[in-house]
């Protein structure tokens, strides 16, 4: 633990080093220090060092589907979150299970660290209710209603 002496010292050297190497306008102490040092780091050399991590290749939506989705209009409604994973790729496949099972748009939203997976855009919590007690019965027990803005059926 830093005593005050320490802290005290710590900021009379710094003052003096300010003085002494002189601050550049529209700079800080440290942008000083550092001028005519700036290092740039490739991706090569953030890969080495791990600090990049590959993205997994996922079906990219046909340019009109965006268009039409973007068209729609969102309102206030309701979406069954039907799990969370931190896994993309789980989430992938249960998002293709499911619609393949609901005929229903389903969504994966990522709020970190997690995967949503959110059935349906309902505008009611009675439609969203029906749907959600089918899901509860088909293997996702866990599922509940999410209050969040959904895709309008104009």
């Amino acid at each position: 633990m830093m005593s005050i002496k320490s802290i005290a010292l710590g900021s009379i050297i710094i003052g003096m080093l300010m003085h002494t190497v002189g601050v550049a306008a529209n700079g800080t102490f440290i942008d000083t220090l550092n001028r005519n040092r700036e290092v740039v780091i490739g991706d090569d050399a953030l890969r080495a060092a791990s600090l990049v991590v590959p993205v997994t290749q996922t079906k990219v939506a046909p340019a009109e589907t965006i268009a039409e989705d973007v068209k729609r209009p969102m309102v206030d409604g309701f979406r069954i979150q039907c799990m969370a994973t931190s896994q993309n790729d789980r989430a992938l496949k249960e998002k293709n299970a499911l619609e393949a099972r609901l005929k229903l748009p389903v969504y994966i939203m990522f709020v970190a660290p997690y995967y949503k997976v959110l059935a349906g855009d309902f505008l009611t919590r009675a439609k969203a209710e029906n749907i959600q007690e089918q899901l509860k019965k088909t293997g996702y027990p866990d599922a509940w209603i999410a209050s969040v803005r959904v895709y309008s059926s104009q």
